[in-house]
Formats: C-alpha cells, sequence, structure tokens
C-alpha cells in the first residue's frame, strides 16, 4: 500500500522524515518512508507491508465458523462437538483481534499529522 503527501514545506524535513519512520517502526508497523523535493516544497510517501497475519487470522476463522455450524448435522460424534467449540472460539476470537486498527489506517494517521505538524 502506498500512501503519499504532497506540498510539505522543507524545513527541518529531514529530520522529521527520520523521526516518523523510528516512530512507525517503534508502533510495529512496516514502513519504507521516503521523500522528493519539488521545488520548495516536498512529497513525503509511505510504502507499507500487507499484514499476512490478518488475513491468515481471518481464514482460519471462517474454517472454525463453519466446523461450528455442520457440528449439530454430524451424528453422534462427541468429537465433533468439541472441535466446534473451538472453532467457534477461534472464530470469536479472530473477529476480536480483526477489530483493532490496521497498520495502514496507523500509518495513514501518522502521516496526516506529519504533514499538518510540519506545515505549521
Amino acid at each position: 500500500m502506498i500512501l503519499s503527501e504532497d506540498r510539505i514545506p522543507l524545513d527541518g524535513i529531514e529530520e522529521r522524515v527520520a523521526q516518523l519512520g523510528s516512530d512507525l517502526a517503534s508502533r510495529g508497523v512496516r514502513c519504507a518512508v521516503s521523500w522528493s523535493a519539488e521545488n520548495d516544497h516536498a512529497t513525503v510517501t509511505l510504502t507499507c507491508e500487507r499484514d499476512k497475519r490478518r488475513v491468515s487470522l481471518l481464514i482460519i476463522a471462517i474454517i472454525g465458523a463453519l466446523l461450528f455450524m455442520i457440528w449439530p448435522f454430524v451424528p453422534g460424534e462427541r468429537l465433533y462437538g468439541t472441535l466446534a467449540w473451538i472453532g467457534g472460539a477461534i472464530a470469536i476470537g479472530a473477529w476480536l483481534l480483526s477489530l483493532r486498527a490496521t497498520s495502514a489506517g496507523i500509518a495513514y494517521d501518522r502521516l496526516q499529522e506529519f504533514a499538518n505538524q510540519q506545515r505549521r
């Protein structure tokens, strides 16, 4: 995912871009920060990795939910009931974990905050 902000004043931008990169790294967001100068303004670009853990967690949640749904239709197997309850718990846990802010959302918020502070 590529996020960019343009028309940012050049005053002290090198130090601020380095600070932005270290702040994102401390929050666990993997982004490459770059900037380019155009006349008296700059364009700051963040290139972020997609969060593969989230996608795999949602796939596991779907499998867990399906196990929970088909359990009543499997005759007489007690093992499937336990597996279904574990699957349902995994599905609910994955849903709760997916509610947290995404890495791209954190990066976008920090980029906007950076641009606003630099423009003051």
